[in-house]
């Protein structure tokens, strides 16, 4: 640990990008998140210039869930209010004023080696970042080397490696693989290779695809997805597909071409989660690679990765979870292209027969590899490396969080009853909205709210708008859209969301149901859907205050990674607050999603879920209605129905 004076708390102000997906924003987003959840720190945000002119935050969305990004965008700018240590991320390398004598952390990552054009202009290369307390942060091993080379102290470069959200790139279980392969047409015995890089040289896709064309010389059954990068880097894989056909045009026949897919657009992390799973083996033949994520997220969804040997992945592949193909080390200094520095050429031959393994055999030993993957999510994740950089700006060590036990097969049945309906002694049921997605079937007390809380817009309102024409006055909450979709009398609409505490464009229970209790209403109802928000937001939420719901309908998402601890605990604490002064008298599965095995049980993704306040009515038994009943109708209008027996 370094020699810095070590406050027990310090106010950090952090200079990068956000809201967008290009690896700086990725990191700085992620970092943000861990860095939020530390007392001893005190957050702001500077937003710098982008790189190009064509990012966007609609055209290159990070694929944050809307509460994170709402909390990555509560952070403000420090105005007057003093700086303890200041913390830059962005490309070009910014430097710092002479005068500027604040502790600066500045991130630094290189692939094949720092140069004067990495540097803002007028930066102090030499000075400014690691003098008196400042310090250099990269994100390997590989990296820290390239920078020394350039000739910064090495005492004063730290690794603060990259991460993987667990809670968002978890294993894929055998159906979602399965329909996810069936969806884009592989047959059972396809072997499917997949890279999601950029078209760059360092990246060494060409040297993929001429590996992958080889193997379907021999007529072996292989299929490759790419991921055409144009919407951020302004690249296509299409060109580098067409310059590796002009050098081996015999190599990259018709047939071959045919299979490769190429991935079009920006993906959000749920879609980019299957397509890791999908694939045989995650294959990135690197020349020079400042951390590589891809590989590290997809390992995290139980996929085995090719990788080149002694590069930046070695911080975080052993031979239990990669087939690491030798190269050979070398220099490049190209004026043509700029490309100089320091590289490692992978070895062509071991490269076709390691891909090969996986057509003829496992490819890895998958015992070895589920234990080596367990490893690599206890060390890479995001909240444990960003714990050192919590550790480098306030000069002492950061309390990990306790670790929690394993879910068992007992714990899931017993949270699954929580939310199992129960019949109802006097009360029927009706539904409110559409007819597919948008509509709810919930008890009759719904038809006489005279105001809801609609906490989840987004472009369908057939169910407030249901309400609204029977007198109800609605009051709609959303951060992620401008405006209700339709305007009615009864509707006041919040550019807000709901957060587990007030703070930027999030609201916390206690201030939304400020705003209903205004209205003075007899017979309120409270319907939410924010897309897996729910379960912090519910986390500080009064179940009390719940209490004076007669009618509570929602979505709860995620449940089929009930698996993983924290997210379970995390679930369990959230129905306990739902279910306290409120009994679920109705359930519906969505079928966008499917059903994953949790420990041996079968649960649904995705869940409408109806209650009805315990003192209206009797419950006196276990409800004996089907799953999905008389008046449900699948989300998706063109997909059937996901049939559930009672858990």
């Amino acid at each position: 640990m370094p020699d810095l004076a070590a406050p027990t708390s310090a106010t950090l102000l952090i200079e990068g990008w956000r809201g967008v997906n290009h690896s700086y924003a990725l990191v700085n987003q992620h970092q943000i998140l861990e860095l939020l959840k530390l007392n001893e720190l005190h957050l702001f945000h500077r937003d710098l210039p982008f790189r190009f002119g064509h990012w966007n935050r609609r055209d290159n969305d990070a694929g944050f869930s809307p509460l994170d990004r709402a909390r990555i965008d509560a952070l403000v700018e420090p105005g007057d209010a003093p700086v303890d240590c200041v913390y830059r991320i962005c490309a070009p390398i910014p430097g710092g004023a002479e005068h500027d004598r604040r502790r600066t952390l500045t991130f630094m990552i290189t692939e094949l080696g720092l140069s004067a054009g990495c540097f803002a202009a007028g930066a102090d290369r030499a000075g400014f970042f690691t003098r008196d307390a400042n310090r250099i942060i990269t994100s390997s091993a590989w990296s820290r080397a390239r920078i020394v080379e350039y000739g910064f102290d090495p005492a004063k470069v730290d690794v603060v490696s990259c991460g993987v959200c667990s809670e968002t790139f978890s294993r894929v279980s055998a159906a979602e693989r399965a329909a996810s392969r069936a969806a884009l047409g592989y047959s059972a015995d396809a072997t499917v290779f997949l890279n999601i890089g950029v078209p760059l040289w360092n990246k060494g896709i060409d040297a993929l695809l001429l590996a992958f064309a080889r193997l379907r010389e021999r007529g072996r059954p292989v299929r490759l997805i790419l991921k055409d990068q144009r919407d951020v880097y302004g690249m296509s894989v299409e060109r580098m597909i067409q310059e590796v056909g002009q050098r081996c045009p015999s190599l990259l026949s018709a047939d071959t071409l045919a299979a490769i897919s190429v991935i079009p657009g920006n993906l959000d992390r749920g879609r980019l989660r299957l397509l890791y799973g999908l694939a045989d083996a995650y294959v990135s033949p690197y020349r020079a690679e400042g951390f590589n994520l891809p590989v590290l997220e997809a390992i995290a969804c139980g996929t085995p990765v090719v990788v080149t040997r002694g590069g930046a992945t070695d911080d975080f592949c052993d031979d239990d979870v990669a087939c690491r193909i030798p190269g050979e080390f070398g220099r490049l200094n190209d004026v043509a292209t700029g490309l100089a520095g320091a590289y490692i050429e992978p070895d062509a031959d071991g490269l076709v027969e390691a891909l090969d393994g996986f057509v003829v055999g496992p490819g890895l030993d998958r015992a070895r590899f589920d234990a080596g993957c367990a490893r690599v999510a206890d060390a890479f994740n995001w909240p444990r490396v960003t714990r050192k950089l919590a550790e480098l700006v306030l000069g002492h060590p950061v309390t990990a969080a306790p670790v929690l036990p394993r879910v068992r097969q007992r714990d899931v049945l017993d949270l699954l009853a929580m939310i199992r309906p129960r019949a109802m002694a006097q009360t029927t049921k009706v539904r409110v909205g559409n007819a597919y997605d948008g509509g709810y079937v919930l008890p009759v007390q719904a038809l006489r709210s005279d105001a809801v809380v609609s906490i989840g817009v987004g472009s369908d309102v057939s169910f407030d708008l249901g309400l609204a024409e029977r007198g109800a006055r609605v009051l709609l909450f959303d951060n992620t859209v401008e405006a209700a979709p339709v305007k009615h009398a009864n509707f006041t609409f919040h550019h807000f969301g709901w957060g587990g505490r007030s703070g930027g464009n999030l609201l916390d229970f206690d201030d939304i149901h400020a705003m209903l209790t205004r209205l003075m209403p007899q017979h309120a109802l409270l319907k939410f859907d924010i897309e897996g928000a729910e379960y912090e937001a519910l986390g500080t939420t009064d179940p009390d205050k719940l209490a004076e719901y007669e009618v509570i309908v929602c979505d709860l998402h995620d449940l089929g990674r009930l698996a993983e601890p924290a997210r379970f605990a995390r679930v369990r604490e959230a129905l306990a607050r739902l279910t306290r002064h409120h009994m679920p008298v109705h359930l519906h599965v969505s079928n966008y999603r499917g059903v994953a095995l949790v420990e041996g049980v079968p649960v649904p993704d995705v869940i409408e879920l109806s209650l009805l306040r315990r003192d209206l009515d009797r419950f006196p038994g276990w409800a004996a209605d089907p799953i999905p009943g008389a008046l449900d109708a699948p989300n998706h209008p063109l997909v059937p129905d996901i049939c559930l027996n009672a858990f």
